[in-house]
């Protein structure tokens, strides 16, 4: 019974192992890999489900890069099935014909080559990277919707998690640099740098860098604090074209969070009315996405932002403008009509020299502020609580002085919280506080913050949480929240279709 039970699984392998031959033989991949590769995937689908059951903590961080390379293996064996949930082809005719004959082998071998890396050391319960220098592929679980999600990431020679590394990161429109949505073009290469750089994207093409693209960077840094040794006061956001536009808007909507954004190629940045070809990437009419609007957020951040010949300046021209007018400090605003969409090579490495000099000051003493949504709510150690009117435009510029005086002018500010006071003054003793030119006289700092409060038309230190149903960071909208993060969505069975 046993010998016949073998010789009947012996049959299926075989007969699946043949069929997926001749499935890939018409990808241009050889029968003696495919099922070479077949028997790879079999081998490494076990030591992986074994691997899920582990709770040994390295294995947890470093197993959504097996499950994905496991994954990306998989959609090249079988592309039918790729196709099939994805309606379009796993690779256009186009492509198989730039591969030819060896592209795709490789690209097989790659991800069977990288499995036998990294599954081995997960059994062992070793980071995978300490030894394996290099740019290569390393995935996260996304918290938004549990999607395995890729990162082209460069690991610096002789890593050591000992030591604070700094990163570099990118995205990518199309996702292919990153992974392109489980088929990797190429998997490791060597590369010789002493940071880190990632490039990501793996959802594929999100426009000018808005709600579900933001929403991705931010969270793939996270993953890769939990992932290697990142220094946090010497992360830097840079990118070309749309990605430069990327930069620019994350570096308004949290600059605490970055040493320098770079943008080159920025010739165009959005007025607030742009379009997406797909949801949920669309962002209509979005103000929030206007980036003159929004430059003086950028007061207190290193930014590099280089403009070509191709395009409209007017956006970019302005911001320059205007940060000039307000003496924002560390500033490479550039036009460039040499340079097309692109940079010129001296602008390349003066920004290069330029980059290695910023880091992350967490606690400037000038800060400025300028959001109509509570979702973009924290500058430095300013943080906006509640707006008097939803959707429209809250500015703010605090200053630290000298006496343990603090200067406020506010517009469109309900409700802000002061933190971390005790880097910034003396936070023992009495704090003289000015709001739009009126003194608030001398108050006590209490747990480290000062929170205040406009009560009939005046402003008072106040103590305490806001009480009831209101908007708040976190629950304030608009609906596109909705999509950029985890969101319980309740279809109601009463009234009418609407």
């Amino acid at each position: 019974m046993r010998r016949y039970a073998a010789i009947v699984v012996a049959a299926l392998l075989a007969a699946c192992a043949t069929g997926l031959a001749q499935q890939a033989t018409a990808t241009n991949l050889p029968e003696k890999l495919a099922m070479e590769a077949q028997a790879k995937l079999a081998d490494h689908a076990g030591r992986i489900a074994k691997l899920r059951e582990s709770s040994d903590a390295t294995v947890k961080l470093y197993l959504p890069t097996a499950e994905y390379l496991l994954a990306s293996l998989r959609n090249y064996l079988n592309p039918k099935a790729w196709e099939a949930a994805n309606g379009r082809p796993f690779l256009s005719k186009a492509t198989l014909a730039r591969l030819g004959k060896t592209g795709l082998p490789r690209r097989v071998k790659a991800l069977m080559d990288e499995l036998d890396i990294v599954v081995p050391a997960l059994e062992a319960g070793r980071n995978p990277y300490i030894k394996h220098a290099g740019s290569t592929l390393v995935a996260y679980r996304s918290p938004l919707d549990g999607r395995l999600l890729a990162m082209r990431v460069t690991i610096p020679v002789r890593y050591d998690p000992g030591k604070r590394y700094k990163l570099r990161i990118e995205n990518s429109s199309s996702g292919g640099w990153s992974g392109g949505q489980m088929k990797p073009s190429w998997v490791r290469h060597s590369a010789t740098i002493n940071f880190f750089s990632a490039i990501i994207s793996d959802r594929g093409e999100c426009h000018y860098g808005n709600d579900l693209h933001e929403a991705e960077t931010l969270e793939a840094i996270a993953a890769l604090q939990k992932l290697f040794s990142i220094d946090p006061s010497r992360i830097y956001k840079s990118g070309g074209s749309k990605d430069g536009y990327t930069s620019v808007t994350i570096g308004m909507h949290y600059p605490h969070l970055f040493s320098a954004i770079v943008g080159i190629a920025i010739n165009s940045l959005p007025d607030g009315f742009i379009n997406s070809r797909n949801l949920p990437c669309f962002a209509p009419g979005r103000e929030q996405m206007n980036a003159y609007l929004q430059a003086e957020n950028l007061y207190s951040l290193p930014a590099a932002l280089v403009t070509g010949f191709d395009g409209d300046h007017t956006n970019p021209l302005l911001m320059g403008a205007l940060l000039e007018k307000i003496g924002a400090p560390a500033k490479i605003i550039r036009v460039e009509p040499e340079a097309g969409h692109s940079e010129t090579r001296w602008t390349r490495a003066e920004v290069a020299k330029w980059l290695t000099k910023q880091s992350l000051n967490p606690y400037p003493k000038r800060v400025y502020v300028s959001t109509n949504s509570l979702r973009y709510n924290r500058f430095y150690w300013v943080q906006v609580d509640a707006l008097e009117r939803q959707n429209h435009f809250a500015r703010m510029r605090v200053d630290v002085l000298e006496g343990n005086r603090i200067e406020v002018e506010a517009r469109n500010v309900e409700r802000f919280t002061l933190e971390t006071l005790d880097k910034l003054i003396d936070a023992s003793g009495p704090v003289t506080v000015e709001i739009n030119d009126i003194p608030l006289g001398e108050m006590k700092v209490s747990d480290n913050r000062l929170v205040f409060a406009k009560r009939g038309g005046k402003w008072a230190s106040v103590a305490g949480s806001r009480g009831g149903l209101v908007k708040k960071h976190g629950l304030s909208g608009p609906v596109m929240d909705g999509w950029i993060q985890p969101a319980v969505h309740v279809i109601g069975t009463l009234g009418g279709v609407a």
